[in-house]
């Protein structure tokens, strides 16, 4: 059964991906990437013929990553991400199934083990969690790895805010999550706490000021968005001291 958290999520990312503008210089996007860029370059993943998901794959910046030798698959809740994505995968010539599907009603429809599966904050979004953490332990090739990203749950930066975000379901602490991760023979092999979090929580609180102050922190947000993955980091443990926010990136493969 649908409630108001699928709902309100698909009513906002389908404005989101409805947008003209690429996504080039969008902060939010270009620190996802550039985490999963970082992950499997530090783990030497050849970016060539491999079967790539990504489960909420959105501007779809994280699958063209990879070469387009590889078979890339990704679900969506946003028509709109969908067309737009698979407008992009023919012009560049991958081969390539894109699906709109609402993950809180149905699983991911395919039968086909894969090389890479990428979850990055979508667990959070649905009521069904556990069963899309089995359902990627399911479909992992042998070799297989998959990098799934959630927030943690945050500290308060007041008294007068709890820091609760209207889309989620939930959030978790590392033990609560590799718990989940564990029920399900998945082994993690490498964590990335750091995903520049705390900078996207600073320029949301600059647009939150004012007209003026989103052009500010949208100028902001292209700077940083081409600024590379160490120094954003770097900067990011700096604004962490004022804006305490953190994800769990973590990178894990099946214990058979």
């Amino acid at each position: 059964m649908r409630d108001n958290h699928v709902d309100k999520n698909k009513e906002i990312y389908e404005n989101l991906y409805a947008r003209k503008l690429g996504f080039r210089f969008a902060f939010g996007v270009q620190q996802k990437r550039k985490t999963i860029k970082y992950i499997l370059k530090k783990l030497k993943i050849i970016l060539k013929n491999k079967k790539v998901l990504d489960i909420g794959f959105g501007s779809g910046d994280m699958l063209f990553i990879f070469d387009n030798s590889c078979e890339l698959y990704g679900i969506e809740i946003s028509e709109n991400a969908v067309e737009r994505c698979s407008i992009k995968a023919k012009k560049l010539e991958y081969k390539h199934d894109f699906r709109v599907a609402d993950l809180s009603l149905e699983l991911p429809p395919w039968k086909e083990k894969f090389d890479v599966i990428i979850c990055s904050h979508v667990l959070e979004h649905i009521p069904n969690d556990e069963d899309i953490i089995k359902w990627i332990a399911e479909h992992l090739s042998n070799s297989g790895i998959a990098i799934i990203a959630v927030p943690i749950k945050e500290k308060k930066i007041s008294q007068e805010e709890d820091n609760k975000n209207e889309l989620h379901y939930r959030e978790y602490t590392p033990i609560e999550f590799n718990n989940k991760l564990n029920n399900q023979n998945l082994e993690v092999i490498n964590i990335a706490s750091i995903e520049n979090d705390s900078i996207d929580h600073f320029l949301n609180s600059i647009r939150r000021k004012g007209k003026v102050f989103v052009v500010i922190s949208k100028m902001l947000g292209a700077a940083f968005s081409l600024t590379p993955f160490p120094i954003l980091s770097f900067i990011d443990t700096i604004f962490n001291k004022f804006y305490p926010y953190k994800n769990y990136t973590v990178v894990v493969k099946g214990n058979k």
